[in-house]
C-alpha cells in the first residue's frame, strides 16, 4: 500500500519451524492483535494525512476529555522548591480538534511504524503517531507507542504510550 501519510518499515516472511514453545505462540498472538487495534485506531489508511491526522485527534481528545466538550486543567504537583508549572489548560474538545486540524499536513508523515523480527519468528512492533505541530517553529512532536506483551509463556496485550519525541529522533530511530 502507498499512503504517503503512513510508512512502514521491518516487514519481512517469518520462518517458524514446529514445534514452537508457548512463549512464540504469544507474541504471534500480540503481533495480530496489534494490527487489529492499529486498524481500529487509524481506520482506512488509503486517506490522505489530515484523515489519518484526525483519526489520531479523536484518540487523543478521548484520552484527555472523556465525554465533556468543557475546558479542562490538568493539575501536576511542584517541585521541591515549590516552584514549577502547576497546571496546564485545555480548550474545549471542539475547540482541542480544530486548533490540530486547522495545520498544514501536506508531505507529512502522520503514522511511522516499525516491525523487528525476533529470532524471525515474531516481531516487535513500535509506532509513532503525529500528536502536535509546534506554531512557531512548525516542528513535528510524536507519540512513540509500543505494542506486544510484558509476560512471558502466556498471552497478554498492551498498547502503550512511552514518550513524546521530536520528528528527528523518530528517523533516528528508524534509521531514515
Amino acid at each position: 500500500m502507498s499512503n504517503e501519510a503512513f510508512f512502514f518499515k521491518g516487514y519481512q516472511k517469518l520462518k517458524l519451524n514446529a514445534p514452537v514453545n508457548k512463549d512464540t505462540v504469544a507474541k504471534l498472538l500480540t503481533n495480530f492483535q496489534s494490527a487489529i487495534v492499529l486498524k481500529s485506531i487509524l481506520g482506512d489508511l488509503s486517506g490522505d494525512a489530515k484523515a489519518l491526522y484526525s483519526q489520531m485527534i479523536e484518540l487523543e481528545k478521548e484520552m484527555i476529555y472523556g465525554k465533556t466538550t468543557l475546558p479542562l486543567y490538568k493539575v501536576f504537583g511542584v517541585d521541591k522548591d515549590g516552584k514549577g508549572t502547576t497546571y496546564k489548560q485545555f480548550p474545549g474538545s471542539e475547540k482541542f480538534v480544530q486548533d490540530k486540524l486547522s495545520k498544514d499536513l501536506s508531505d507529512t508523515v502522520v503514522f511511522y511504524l516499525r516491525a523487528n523480527a525476533q529470532d524471525n519468528m515474531y516481531f516487535t512492533l513500535s509506532g509513532y503517531g503525529l500528536t502536535g505541530i509546534n506554531e512557531t517553529t512548525g516542528d513535528l512532536k510524536y507519540s512513540q507507542f509500543r505494542m506486544g506483551t510484558n509476560s512471558t509463556g502466556r498471552y497478554s496485550y498492551n498498547f502503550e504510550g512511552t514518550k513524546e519525541l521530536p520528528l528527528g529522533k523518530v528517523k533516528s530511530a528508524l534509521k531514515i
